[in-house]
């Protein structure tokens, strides 16, 4: 599977779909707390402040139009942008270029199964940016694709 990795020059995106508030504070509170969080930037409208911490009154901001959250890991080397646009979903950009072993993907893989068992969400799908119509694997199996 990692092929399919390598032979891809662009970001990747991931999504964890289905999400509501309630999933979104299980993963915030997971992660306030992972070591493999590099930075966090999160705007909160209402006060017009980036904060490089997750508030205490998340649920409050996510309220919020116009809220964001950007919060940047580092799984076994891999970069990971977790992005909060939208309580339904969760975006994440992946560098194909970072994965370049078995062991890398194996970890990648792991970690999302760990975001998706907190959140709750019966899937995540990983496809090239910009193209969810595109999605070649879920729960890190490799899917058919139709081209």
């Amino acid at each position: 599977m990692l092929n399919e990795f390598k032979n891809r020059n662009a970001l990747l995106d991931i999504y964890f779909e289905q999400m509501n508030a309630e999933a979104w504070i299980k993963v915030f509170d997971w992660l306030s707390g992972c070591s493999a969080v590099s930075s966090i930037n999160c705007y909160i409208p209402e006060t017009d402040q980036n904060l490089e911490y997750l508030p205490k009154n998340i649920a409050e901001c996510m309220k919020q139009e116009g809220f964001y959250c950007f919060i940047s890991l580092t799984v076994s080397g891999i970069n990971l942008v977790l992005r909060f646009y939208i309580e339904s979903e969760i975006e994440c950009d992946i560098s194909p270029n970072d994965i370049g072993t078995e062991q890398q993907l194996h970890s990648l893989f792991s970690f999302l199964e760990q975001i998706r068992t907190i959140s709750g969400v019966s899937n995540y799908v990983i496809c090239p940016e910009n193209s969810k119509e595109e999605v070649f694997i879920v729960n890190g199996n490799l899917v058919n694709q139709h081209t």
